[in-house]
């Protein structure tokens, strides 16, 4: 039976991570530019209005190579900007640009209509479950990597 539920929990699990990832909302940003920008676009507005480029590689779990590639797409793509820091240059800071809230709420705004088209769908005592089951499974996912697989 636990090999039936491991295998089961991990189809479906790849089943999601394939849909989110192939699924692509704008046609100009990959699953990974998007997933930036979507955090940058939560630090906007908070005392640090950036994240340096480690606190990128740790939240997203992209590798600093593929960090180091994608970054730079999004720069030339003129959504993003990064600077050293002041007191020590070996840090890179990423921000958004300020003149692309346009394009990044286009992002935002088709991400929570999927979003709410699923909520719809599951119904409000559903959706409680579900968003207290996702919380379980990140905090899960987080414990793993960052102590065993690391």
């Amino acid at each position: 039976m636990a090999d039936a539920i491991n295998e089961r929990i991990l189809n479906l699990w790849l089943d999601v991570a394939s849909l989110i990832n192939n699924q692509r909302l704008v046609s100009y940003l990959s699953f990974n530019e998007a997933n930036i920008c979507n955090r940058l676009w939560r630090q906007r507005g908070q005392e640090k209005d950036y994240l340096t480029q480690s606190e990128l590689c740790n939240e997203t779990g992209i590798e600093k190579s593929l960090m180091n590639r994608t970054l730079r797409s999004l720069e030339e793509k003129g959504i993003i900007e990064r600077t050293k820091a002041v007191v020590d240059r070996r840090i890179v800071q990423v921000k958004l640009k300020e003149n692309n809230d346009i394009y990044l709420l286009e992002v935002h705004r088709k991400s929570l209509a999927i979003v709410d088209e699923m909520i719809a769908y599951w119904g409000p005592e559903n959706t409680q479950k579900i968003v207290d089951s996702l919380q379980l499974i990140t905090q899960a996912a987080r414990y793993v990597v960052s102590n065993i697989y690391k």
